[in-house]
């Protein structure tokens, strides 16, 4: 994994949550989900998620079951992150 560094404090981001779940969206919704680390600056606090797994955990979200799997997998993971096309303002 690359050494990440905040452009604003200069200093190293440290490791703040491992086994993030990463969902991707797309326009019309969750499209494949992942685990990733989560890693922040310790002076002001900027987060990235980086060190993604190989293979997307899922990725069928046109199987029925993805919107209950979704679900469920989101209520048993404590750290959550979305990943969109677009900025969200």
């Amino acid at each position: 994994m690359p050494k990440l560094v905040c452009t604003t404090c200069q200093t190293e981001l440290k490791p703040s949550h491992n086994g993030t779940l990463v969902i991707e969206m797309a326009s019309f919704g969750p499209y494949k989900v992942w685990y990733a680390d989560c890693w922040k600056c310790p002076g002001c606090g900027y987060e990235v998620s980086a060190g993604f797994a190989e293979q997307p955990l899922r990725q069928d979200h046109y199987a029925a079951d993805f919107p209950e799997w979704l679900e469920t997998t989101k209520a048993h993971n404590d750290h959550i992150v979305y990943d969109f096309e677009e900025p969200q303002t």
